[in-house]
Formats: C-alpha cells, structure tokens, sequence
C-alpha cells in the first residue's frame, strides 16, 4: 500500500495535455530539452494525451504559465492529472 500512495503523490502533481498532432509525440521530448525543460518527464498515455511531470515539488503551473506561447502550439490543453481520466473501475 505504501507504494502505491508514494506513486499517486507524484501523480497528483502532474498535468495531462492534449497534443494537436500525435505525430509531434517523437520530437516532443527533444523539443522540450532545446526550450530548456529537459526537467519534465513526459509519458504517452493514449490517443494524444500525454502526462506531464516535473521534479519532486516542482511547480508545473508556474512552469505552463510561462512557457504558455510555446506550450499552445503543441496542446490542445494542459490541466490537472485526474485519476479518472484513464483508470476504469
């Protein structure tokens, strides 16, 4: 049980975004590092959703607001991980 409320504590601080274009997905990472965030941990999760994570405590608000120009021409949207958006019962 520890594990698995240690793993959702990252979880819950981190965004779901929405790619414009799926194909992106293979540049993205790269992209990110030449902007300077080679610091936020990228994952596929499905469709064009990725999930957005930053460094223990790290602020990805903060880090979306401003970079929000940039982060528009990749996404859809960005907002909060929600358990629900991919886990069933």
């Amino acid at each position: 049980m520890w594990v698995i409320e240690e793993r959702k504590d990252w979880l819950t601080r981190s965004l779901d975004g929405s790619l414009h274009n799926k194909d992106d997905l293979e540049n993205l990472k790269e992209s990110f590092i030449l902007n300077g965030l080679g610091f936020i941990c990228l994952r596929y999760m499905n469709d064009n959703a990725v999930l957005i994570t930053g460094e223990d405590d790290m602020d990805l608000t903060k880090v979306v607001e401003e970079n929000k120009a940039w982060l528009e021409t990749i996404f859809e949207f960005v907002t909060h991980w929600e358990e629900n958006l991919y886990l069933s019962n």
